[in-house]
């Protein structure tokens, strides 16, 4: 560590992640059990907290370099529900990840060849730095035109520049992903546990109303932060013509002790037709 805090650099360290345990077939939600998963990424040794004071003050962040109960309890559910990975994330799917932080949601799906094409987004620079590096650790091609791929910094909102920005990059990265003629979007956005301040769910679902095919499904874990509740959730994405259902969120695999994943909330979240 530097001499004083005002020179401290975040540390990053491995951690290894189980998505699926071999015992994790408990419910009678799943049909079968799917083979245990591992992943290996990068996320941030817990910072002194006089470094953390000074993030807040000079409105900075760094909670999307560690991995998040409401990111594991999202990608654990739907790998382990046949019908919902055959919903969001089958062969013919483009799927966006808003908020992919170390990318574990995206990854998994990704090391399980689930999709068509996975678009990770973030925000946060360093934390894409470290989604890259997460992606070669588990062996995840993100080259062009393979199955996943890694954008510059996206930030959420209703932004013509940023979506266009968005837009620009994928289809020159997946050069059979969208036809000339076909409207730009994704059949699936998966999102866990990203909605944890005020002003984030508006942003977030402005976002969502453009990226998001018509007939397309969101798929969010949210975990109360703040003064962000489920309550206020469901209002943002009702403002934003949005409809929403709750799915039944499995536990966790043993190994994961994350408390937060009692507070969560997995919803289904799709347009409504007019």
């Amino acid at each position: 560590m530097a001499d004083s805090d005002s020179e401290y650099e975040p540390e990053y360290e491995p951690e290894e992640v189980v998505v699926i345990d071999p015992d994790s077939s408990d419910t009678s939600d799943t049909s079968s059990s799917p083979p245990p998963l591992l992943l290996s990424v990068m996320t941030l040794v817990p910072p002194p907290l006089e470094y953390m004071s000074k993030l807040h003050d000079d409105h900075l962040e760094v909670s999307s370099r560690v991995v998040w109960a409401g990111s594991l309890l999202l990608v654990n559910n739907i790998l382990r529900t046949p019908a919902l990975l055959e919903q969001v994330a089958s062969s013919n799917k483009k799927v966006l990840e808003l908020g992919a932080g170390t990318g574990i949601v995206g990854l998994s799906l990704a090391k399980k060849n689930a999709c068509k094409l996975i678009c990770f987004t973030d925000g946060d620079e360093e934390a894409l730095m470290l989604l890259k590096e997460n992606a070669s650790m588990n062996k995840v091609d993100i080259s062009a035109n393979a199955v996943s791929g890694v954008p510059p910094a996206y930030l959420w909102g209703d932004d013509d520049e940023r979506i266009s920005a968005l837009e620009e990059w994928s289809r020159n990265h997946w050069s059979d992903g969208w036809g000339v003629d076909d409207k730009f979007g994704f059949d699936s956005i998966l999102a866990g546990d990203v909605l944890y301040k005020e002003g984030l769910p508006e942003l977030f679902f402005g976002s969502v109303n453009r990226l998001l095919t018509m007939n397309g499904v969101l798929m969010l874990c949210h975990v109360p932060r703040a003064e962000v509740t489920h309550e206020r959730v469901e209002a943002a994405a009702t403002a934003a013509n949005l409809d929403f259902e709750e799915v039944p969120p499995l536990s966790l695999p043993k190994t994961a002790k994350m408390e937060d994943a009692v507070r969560a909330k997995i919803y289904r979240i799709t347009k409504i037709k007019k």
